[in-house]
């Protein structure tokens, strides 16, 4: 706003910021000089490195911080870090003892915690196996901006639950400074707590870690853990005669080869097929309404118009009506009176 103070160490000006971050922020602007109004030695160091207890954030009502990945450290940490050449923004490696295979990292909310204790949030606990009051080790790292990141979430809840999850979880990484490929952090959302694995983080480095502050991160979604993958499609055995030579080693066919010997295969399948017979019109034999084979001979002269007495070597059956001894037209008739 302006430069109105009186004339005095630094550590006087620094009264005007309440802010603890914005203090080193500035002790880090003006370079060299010491929170005691001094210059620091040529040699001054520049790594970080204390061991704290942990608790959760729920020990002392912050149960906020367990929505990102920012831990409050104590204010003896801020003193010191102002001394040393650090980069901005600062971000902490944290290990539990014995096993520093065991790791993630994380950004500083602020510097309120009491003296000898680190708050973080309560995924962080879990991934590292401690449990409350555990020592463990915090130091500073330098992370490389982050590129790309692969998440997969841990139930399918998260995709089912969520119409649109991507802006989702860029509100939630918003909490955070950088992300270890390994961890599983917590996203809640209506009141509901999903799990989200953080599969792989480029660019590489040796400490499997990306700054995610400042920098556009391409972000892709696996297929949740719970939910099984796609079957493959079931393909019909091969015919044992067609892929394996004489000798007993398989053959490799192309799909053009497997189409040609599928379409002989057919070609010889209708060739072993006895031909269907074909339609003739008119060869059917006749019967007549009493169920008899009907003659072919009608008034003396054959359907092929010739006379009867050609075809007399032919068996004739009886004609129906000489059986019957029906005269047509012979009845007497009557009047409509």
């Amino acid at each position: 706003l302006e430069f109105s103070a009186d004339e005095g160490p630094l550590s006087e000006c620094l009264f005007f910021f309440d802010e603890p971050l914005l203090q080193v922020l500035i002790l880090n602007m003006f370079g060299q000089l010491d929170v005691f109004g001094g210059f620091q030695r040529p040699n001054e160091p520049s790594h970080f490195q204390r061991q704290y207890k942990v608790y959760s954030g729920a020990y002392i009502g912050k149960q906020h911080i367990d929505e990102g990945g920012k831990v409050i450290m104590p204010n003896s940490a801020m003193d010191e870090l102002a001394h040393l050449n650090i980069v901005w923004p600062m971000m902490f490696q944290l290990s539990a003892p014995g096993a520093s295979h065991v790791l993630t990292h994380c950004g500083v909310l602020e510097f309120s915690a009491d003296e000898g204790h680190i708050y973080i949030p309560y995924w962080m606990l879990q991934h590292l196996r401690v449990k409350q009051g555990t020592i463990i080790t915090v130091k500073n790292v330098s992370l490389p901006k982050g590129k790309f990141m692969q998440v997969r979430p841990q139930t399918k809840d998260f995709v089912e639950d969520i119409s649109n999850p991507r802006p989702v979880l860029e509100k939630i990484l918003r909490n955070f400074a950088c992300v270890t490929e390994g961890d599983t952090i917590m996203i809640k959302y209506n009141s509901k707590e999903y799990c989200v694995d953080i599969l792989e983080v480029q660019p590489k480095n040796s400490n499997k870690a990306v700054c995610i502050i400042d920098t556009d991160v391409e972000v892709d979604f696996a297929r949740p853990a719970d939910m099984p993958d796609t079957p493959p499609r079931e393909r019909p055995p091969p015919s044992t005669s067609s892929m394996v030579e004489p000798s007993g080693a398989p053959l490799s066919f192309s799909n053009a080869h497997m189409n040609r010997l599928k379409k002989k295969k057919e070609e010889e399948k209708k060739q072993e097929e006895p031909p269907e017979p074909s339609f003739k019109a008119f060869t059917g034999s006749g019967r007549t309404m009493s169920g008899k084979p009907a003659s072919a001979v009608i008034k003396g002269r054959t359907l092929g118009g010739a006379s009867s007495s050609s075809s007399s070597s032919s068996t004739q059956d009886p004609s129906p009506d000489a059986e019957s001894g029906f005269k047509a037209f012979t009845g007497k008739g009557r009047s409509l009176q």
